[in-house]
């Protein structure tokens, strides 16, 4: 078993999509898939971007644990806001493009899957 510690994940901010990511050699990671955590300040907005990603079946999928008052921007112009103090998971799948406003005052902190692994590059910023 192997067990990660939110105190325990080492935080490294991405410029350019205006996120905080967070690593720990105990999440999940192969080839299949990976997990990772995220933080997006308080209304601050992860940068439109979408995957290009060698298995058109792939997907990334965000789960927020704490819930969240989040605006999920789309790639078209029905954006939708999702409002909430209950767990919920926002799916994108290939190459669909995807950001995320946090509308609320308080950091958002999310949980990422990303299948298969996520690759070096694959992020296209809008």
């Amino acid at each position: 078993m192997k067990i990660a510690r939110y105190d325990d994940i080492t935080w490294e901010y991405e410029d350019e999509l205006n996120v905080t990511m967070g690593y720990n050699s105990n999440l999940p990671n192969n080839d299949y898939a990976d997990i990772y955590f995220a933080k997006i300040a308080a209304n601050s907005q992860l940068s439109a971007h979408y995957h290009d990603r060698p298995d058109p079946s792939g997907y990334i999928s965000f789960h927020f644990f704490q819930g969240g008052h989040i605006e999920v921007i789309l790639s078209d112009a029905e954006n939708q806001i999702i409002k909430t103090e209950k767990p919920f998971h926002v799916t994108f799948e290939h190459m669909e493009k995807h950001g995320i406003h946090n509308l609320s005052d308080t950091e958002v902190i999310f949980e990422i899957i990303s299948a298969p692994k996520y690759a070096e590059g694959e992020e296209r910023i809008l």
